[in-house]
């Protein structure tokens, strides 16, 4: 991924609930918003894989029941849902034209 909040993971700068971190708050709670544009052009694969890692990072530094690693949480379920009715619609579509096909010729 590259970025600033993974090259904070790898020095080891979340160490869990109550211990001392070097990320800043601030980046901490906007990290969630940086798959925002990725879902917007269509990444939606790259975005969950984002904010899988910053629910990791959250849930360690602030503990599974704060506002904002909840907020995440709930960002994820709903792209994870957005992603799955987009493979029924499009898995549809196929099934449909296909079908056509057959029925017109």
């Amino acid at each position: 991924m590259g970025t600033l909040l993974q090259q904070d993971l790898a020095s080891g700068g979340v160490l869990g609930v109550g211990a001392p971190t070097t990320i800043p708050i601030e980046r901490l709670a906007a990290a969630g918003t940086l798959a925002n544009p990725l879902v917007g052009q269509g990444q939606y694969f790259e975005a969950e894989e984002m904010l899988f890692e910053v629910l990791a990072v959250k849930k360690r530094a602030l503990g599974a029941d704060p506002a904002d690693t909840l907020a995440t949480a709930n960002y994820l379920v709903r792209l994870q849902k957005k992603v799955i009715h987009l493979f029924y619609f499009f898995s549809n579509q196929t099934w449909l034209h296909s079908r056509h096909q057959r029925i017109t010729v």
